[in-house]
């Protein structure tokens, strides 16, 4: 049976553990958002990132995967906060390559 990440505590311990089944590309900056496209073996969705006045990862920041109930926020699951620092380092490295595109 497929691994799927279910919108439980814990979402961001699961990518974590299961790096071979998420995949991830910057998409845009909107605003002050950093956009990434996510996705955990078939499922799909955006991690939207942001930050907060003393320059980090805001708890407001959100992972939307299609099919979930609701978004899941740092707020509620700071495990995801592994895997926004992660995407934020990715998108620190490639910083030319992601502006150009």
């Amino acid at each position: 049976m497929a691994k799927r990440l279910t919108g439980g505590a814990g979402t961001g311990k699961k990518i974590m553990k299961n790096l071979d089944l998420f995949s991830y590309k910057f998409n845009k900056i909107e605003e002050d958002d950093y956009i990434f496209d996510v996705k955990f073996g078939n499922q799909t969705g955006s991690f939207v990132i942001n930050y907060n006045e003393n320059n980090i990862i805001d708890e407001g920041s959100t992972l939307n995967i299609y099919g979930l109930d609701r978004p899941l926020g740092i707020y509620n699951d700071p495990s995801l906060r592994q895997v926004a620092e992660m995407l934020m380092n990715y998108y620190k490295s490639n910083k030319d390559e992601n502006e150009n595109n």
